[in-house]
């Protein structure tokens, strides 16, 4: 029994030796700045400026805590500037899949407008922690490219955005502020993908339309962001 013991034991440590070293195989990135987009009031949302090249080949939603006094500084600031909605944060270097895997509290610089392109500083060197990972994709140059426009729809009872779902070269980001008829996200799925132009995988129109995909009503409000040269190549 004991000699039984001592080869389970063997067993399970050589697993979790093995386990360990896929973990390192699969985040040999370097640390580096990746820039976000931010937004939203109610719950603060940032994605990752995404490119198509190493370390920055990750479509990443997440959900940020922000200190009150940050959080509501930031948010006056957004009511004072509301023909401004874009907003961007420069974090401390780290290796993205490595914070996702195991988050812990990092330092960032809050933007209005985009950090590498004359943005304007608003908070600098706060703390902040990822409450939620919303989406995590690595790109993958072998993945067919989607051929519709395909969008992550995500938010709370109060707001909802969609996020372009990026697949392969050449593709586009584009975030929007949405009314939608869904009400709230469970924990096991913080997004639905709806298809909203099955024509042609290009930007949807934010002129106070409104569409709908699979009986959920998506009202149009504001564009945020769109980028096309990030992804061209």
């Amino acid at each position: 029994m004991k000699k039984a013991s001592l080869i389970i034991a063997y067993i399970l440590l050589s697993m979790h030796i093995n386990a360990q070293h896929d973990h390192q195989q699969m985040s040999n990135d370097k640390p580096s700045t990746h820039g976000m987009l931010l937004f939203g009031s109610e719950d603060i949302y940032a994605s990752h400026l995404p490119m198509f090249y190493s370390p920055h080949d990750y479509q990443v939603l997440l959900e940020l805590t922000f200190s009150n006094e940050d959080k509501q500084k930031y948010i006056e600031h957004k009511k004072q500037h509301p023909n401004s909605p874009t907003y961007t944060i420069a974090p401390e270097r780290f290796v993205l899949p490595d914070m996702i895997n195991n988050p812990r509290p990092f330092k960032i610089t809050v933007y209005q407008g985009h950090f590498e392109r004359g943005g304007i500083t608003i908070l600098k060197d706060i703390s902040v922690s990822i409450k939620h990972v919303v989406y995590f994709k690595k790109f993958n140059p072998k993945d067919a490219k989607i051929k519709t426009a395909d969008y992550i729809l995500f938010g709370n009872n109060k707001e909802q955005f969609l996020v372009h779902q990026i697949s392969n070269k050449p593709d586009f980001e584009q975030i929007i502020e949405v009314k939608t008829s869904l009400q709230s996200f469970s924990e096991d799925q913080r997004y639905t993908i709806l298809t909203l132009n099955r024509d042609n995988n290009s930007p949807i129109g934010v002129s106070g339309n409104t569409v709908m995909e699979n009986n959920t009503s998506v009202q149009l409000l504001e564009q945020l962001y769109l980028e096309f040269n990030d992804l061209k190549n």
